[in-house]
């Protein structure tokens, strides 16, 4: 979850009333203080990336500068944006098995995706 859904959800949770009437056991609600810390993101080790990069990793390529993106255009499919470029995710199972889930991927438009180049897609983690 990203920080700022975090500090939605926290909000909400925030302003639930618990109502008299309620069936059943009545739980407390905690209100949640404090800064949210984003959770560092573990990602595929160095020899898998590599595989999954088909033996061609990007040059200087690290995980924490990378992002899964979209556009309307692209519709289900889901690509890895390093720097300047795209490479498509060929499933679910390999974009989970990176570290990412499909609430991370970040909605950019067909323009933004237009201008990145494309890249050879990422080999399925089946493979690697």
């Amino acid at each position: 979850m990203k920080p700022d859904e975090m500090k939605q959800l926290v909000s909400l949770i925030n302003t639930f009333e618990v109502e008299e009437d309620v069936v059943g056991d009545a739980v407390d609600l905690p209100i949640i203080e404090g800064e949210l810390v984003e959770e560092e993101k573990s990602f595929i080790d160095e020899a898998k990336t590599k595989k999954m990069f088909r033996g061609n990793t990007p040059e200087g390529f690290d995980w924490n500068e990378a992002d899964v993106v979209r556009s309307p255009a692209t519709g289900d499919r889901v690509f890895l944006k390093y720097g300047n470029e795209k490479r498509w995710i060929p499933d679910l199972e390999t974009l989970t098995a990176i570290g990412w889930d499909l609430g991370m991927v970040k909605g950019i438009t067909d323009d933004e995706m237009k201008e990145l180049k494309e890249g050879y897609g990422i080999l399925a983690s089946r493979l690697w």
